[in-house]
């Protein structure tokens, strides 16, 4: 008996019969090129079918359907995907990240994709692989090209095929070019685009007030009243901590100016370079309000006139003329109180000067007296200025000269939070250091210098109150609280000691007031957040004159402007394309999209049935198995209907001498392999 009448049993487990005999050779002779005689014997008209399974045979026909076709479609879209996804990026390349939300979805999108990008790519190369082997198969292929084509699946079994099969050829360098292409389309799909800092330098026309404009006397009443603007301003320059103070922008985002004197030592007072204004600097500000500024070019203005914040960060730089008060101050002097003092005869200046200060104007309060040394713009020598301070048991007075100060601040803005990062006596100052704005008059109510001090006094509503320390006052003794003791309970206020304060924080405070006041009574609404570019002071403002010329027009807001040109660098955060990513990735997305169409043409082109990738198709025809199927059927089809039939690797031969390895039915005559046993 042949070793083949042992191992062949059909799909009961039994020997295959005279008949299933037939039907196997009859299937597997290539030399039939007509249908068997049974076939040729059937009653006309019925499909013919198979004597021994009953089965009809069936033509040829493509088993890719329209379903078919689709998935495969559906499968090459992820390649259209990468080859828009570039698109987009080359489109958007240069673009501001907060211009809308597709920037950002970019760069999320191209976190994922390289991710995506390897199975896409598995997925439709792997099976345009097997399309061209099966295609290839039925046109005559070696065996070698089809091994290569259905088992190169990664770059790394690609790489290996050609050492497991001791052969390189052209195909197999083709494989691993393409397979290459996988990884290197996954970096590519990542790296095409990024985001970063983009830089663009431009010039712009800042737009500042001018500290030495006008002052418009009949903005306020000679009995100090005035409008809100210019107190709300003032008491919420005086209202803050320190620490708020201290800061470079008041609270409307104005830029405050330091005093200079405080910053460059006695040997370097005039000197022409820029002193540094550090973080860690210890700056004493000319003013608890700023210098309100904008954007020349600009109708509308940000919150305290600031420069308007662009797309991004934007750092402008820009220099900026202005002028302070500063004041050089004698040590306090003590006075004891005069006799009878409240009477209506007795005042608290006149009695505690004794008269020995003529031509001055005095201004009272209540607790705290100004007294104002008459000056014109032709004196040589500063104004004196005396500040007078009632105490528990008389007054304490301080004698003070006062100058004008103009520097010239290198500002720096970051967006819209800007600050002095370094400032300088100015080279063009506009007059003698002993003239200021006070010197002069616009109009026939009073005096610029009475007016002002008027109105500075005034600007604090308690400052009248009986039981009240007037806020000035004890600005000079404790600038951090100047508003606490209003408060502080029933009953008259504690007593301000200006006595026991050194005279150089006396000088340095008595400047902060004033040159905040003047600033809130000068330009209330500019100040307060609604700056907006003025005109220029129309005629010279010295030397100063006592009204102004016939014709000339007071400004409406009153105050004017001055302009600098600024350096802005406009930095943003930009989306970027890299083009030799982009070709990469537009390269190997089009050689994906020709793999997945290409599969679809050739499936639609395959005549046979799908046999690979299976393991139904190791065992379709064997002799071995003797379970029927069509060989039109897919080897889907096929593991369908066999799901559940058992098959074993083993010994198909268990009686001869020498065995014989093959897949055979479990429950047929194919035993274990055994180590003891040789096999052909």
């Amino acid at each position: 008996m042949s070793r083949a009448s042992y191992a062949r049993v059909n799909s009961n487990g039994g020997p295959v019969s005279g008949i299933e005999e037939h039907e196997l050779a009859t299937r597997n002779s290539e030399k039939a090129p007509h249908l068997p005689s049974h076939v040729e014997s059937t009653t006309a008209g019925a499909s013919p079918s198979n004597p021994v399974n009953g089965r009809p045979y069936r033509s040829v026909r493509a088993p890719s359907t329209s379903w078919y076709a689709l998935l495969d479609f559906l499968i090459a879209l992820p390649a259209l995907y990468f080859l828009i996804f570039g698109f987009l990026v080359y489109a958007r390349d240069k673009t501001a990240l907060t211009s809308g939300p597709e920037d950002n979805n970019l760069i999320a999108a191209a976190k994922l994709n390289p991710t995506i990008f390897p199975i896409a790519f598995a997925a439709i190369v792997g099976r345009f692989l097997k399309s061209v082997a099966a295609w290839r198969l039925e046109r005559d292929a070696s065996i070698l090209s089809l091994e290569q084509l259905l088992n190169s699946k990664t770059v790394v079994s690609a790489v290996v095929l050609p050492f497991k099969l001791r052969r390189l050829d052209v195909l197999s360098i083709l494989l691993i070019i393409l397979w290459a292409i996988s990884p290197l389309g996954g970096q590519a799909s990542q790296r095409v685009v990024s985001s970063a800092p983009l830089t663009a330098q431009n010039y712009a026309n800042i737009s500042y007030l001018d500290t030495n404009s006008w002052y418009i006397v009949s903005n306020g009443n000679s009995n100090g009243s005035y409008y809100p603007g210019a107190s709300a301003a003032y008491m919420s320059a005086l209202v803050p901590p320190l620490a708020i103070k201290g800061e470079g922008q008041d609270a409307f985002g104005n830029v405050k100016i330091p005093m200079l004197e405080y910053l460059e030592g006695s040997e370097d007072s005039e000197n022409d370079a820029f002193k540094p204004i550090t973080n860690d600097a210890n700056v004493i500000w000319s003013s608890l309000l700023g210098v309100p500024l904008t954007s020349a070019s600009n109708s509308s203005t940000s919150p305290g006139g600031a420069l308007l914040p662009m797309v991004g960060s934007t750092n402008t730089t820009f220099n900026l003329e202005s002028s302070y008060w500063s004041f050089n101050c004698a040590p306090p002097i003590h006075m004891p109180m005069p006799p009878n003092y409240g009477s209506s005869d007795v005042s608290l200046f006149s009695n505690f000067s004794n008269g020995s200060y003529p031509h001055t104007t005095t201004l009272d309060s209540g607790k705290m007296l100004i007294g104002l040394k008459k000056h014109t713009e032709n004196s040589t020598d500063p104004r004196t200025i005396y500040v007078e301070s009632m105490d528990s048991n008389g007054a304490d007075h301080v004698e003070c000269n006062m100058t004008t100060t103009y520097v010239e601040s290198q500002v720096q803005c970051l967006g819209a939070t800007c600050s002095v990062v370094g400032i300088r006596r100015s080279l063009s100052p506009l007059s003698s250091p002993n003239i200021s704005m006070l010197d002069f008059s616009t109009d026939n109510i009073m005096e610029t210098d009475k007016a002002f001090i008027t109105n500075w006094l005034y600007l604090t509503p308690l400052s009248q109150e009986s039981t009240s320390n007037d806020p000035n006052q004890v600005y000079l003794t404790d600038p951090e609280a100047p508003f606490f003791t209003q408060f502080a309970g029933a009953g008259p206020a504690s007593p301000v000691e200006l006595f026991n304060v050194d005279s150089v924080a006396i000088q340095q405070r008595l400047g902060q007031m004033l040159n905040t006041a003047w600033l809130a009574t000068l330009a209330p609404n500019a100040i307060t957040g609604n700056y907006t570019s003025q005109g220029t002071l129309p005629i010279p403002p010295y030397p100063y004159v006592e009204n102004l010329p016939n014709g000339f027009a007071t400004p409406d807001p009153f105050y004017y402007s001055r302009y600098s040109s600024a350096n802005v660098q406009q930095s943003q955060l930009v989306l970027f394309c890299h083009r030799q990513w982009l070709g990469i990735l537009v390269v190997s997305s089009l050689i994906m999209l020709f793999a997945g169409l290409s599969t679809i043409f050739l499936e639609l082109a395959r005549r046979g049935p799908d046999i690979f990738d299976s393991f139904s198709s190791l065992i379709r025809d064997s002799r071995y198995f003797a379970a029927q199927g069509h060989s039109t059927q897919d080897s889907s089809d096929l593991t369908r209907e066999w799901a559940k039939k058992k098959v074993r690797l083993g010994d198909v031969a268990p009686e001869q001498q020498i065995g014989h390895i093959a897949i055979g039915m479990a429950a047929g005559n194919v035993q274990r392999l055994r180590k003891e046993r040789l096999y052909d």
